[in-house]
């Protein structure tokens, strides 16, 4: 049994980690998430899908989730605004090779339906 105030990370745990990446073609921006989306991170990653975006023009974004660990109510809350952000600006924001199990958190969400996936 847990202590009262016990921590929920061992001391030693390194606090949520994401990293970005981007690479650009003549037809898409891709930005890699690599990590957990959360809280802690979900801010880090909205803000530079808004300076792709601002830099991209028109270009499709394309987000691969491939590597990406963990997701939250909060990271869905930034896919579901960079896809109304895109659209808003007559281009497409593309979810790219998600894990089976943040594909099975978009399901149970509804968002599969709502988000573009590739």
């Amino acid at each position: 049994m847990r202590r009262l105030g016990a921590p929920l990370r061992p001391a030693d745990d390194d606090p949520p980690q994401l990293s970005l990446s981007c690479t650009s073609t003549p037809e898409r921006v891709i930005v890699a998430v690599r990590g957990e989306v959360d809280a802690c991170t979900s801010g880090q990653l909205k803000q530079q899908l808004i300076d792709v975006m601002d830099g991209a023009g028109n270009l499709p974004v394309e987000a691969d989730l491939g590597d990406m660990t963990f997701i939250d109510s909060s990271g869905l809350s930034v896919l579901v605004e960079m896809h109304l952000e895109a659209r808003s600006r007559g281009t497409t924001f593309v979810l790219l090779g998600a894990r089976p199990s943040a594909a099975k958190v978009f399901e149970i969400v509804g968002l599969n339906s709502i988000l573009t996936f590739r």
